[in-house]
């Protein structure tokens, strides 16, 4: 059993570090966070790992701007391709309209207003 529950306070806290702590001398918790390097080594390290960040997304732009202008140049040939089909489309439409047809295959409208003709009514 722990000498909390026997009643000896043999518990210690580092005051520096409240994460850290020891229960009848075995120990617990994060150790506090110890460099090797001075204060400009860090200073030097920390500039780096900024520089080498500011790559990666100069990188992910780059991808990015790459899609997006893939994205556009789809979108142009798809205005072209659109437009020529209306190009096609409109003469096609000249080419129905310039079409003879004979009265058997006319519209309705159309015989009728021959058979008017025919009649003589006004």
């Amino acid at each position: 059993m722990f000498s909390v529950l026997m009643g000896h306070r043999a518990n210690t806290v580092n005051v520096n570090n409240l994460l850290q702590y020891t229960i009848d001398g075995h120990h617990f918790g994060i150790k506090p966070l110890e460099s090797q390097m001075n204060e400009l080594q860090e200073y030097e390290g920390a500039v780096e790992e900024k520089v080498y960040q500011m790559e990666q997304l100069k990188q992910k732009e780059q991808k990015i701007k790459a899609k997006l202008d893939k994205m556009y140049l789809d979108l142009v040939f798809f205005d072209y391709r659109l437009e020529r089909l209306e190009q096609h489309l409109t003469k096609v439409k000249l080419l129905q309209s310039t079409l003879w047809y004979p009265v058997q295959w006319s519209p309705i409208e159309v015989e009728t207003s021959n058979n008017d003709r025919l009649c003589d009514i006004k």
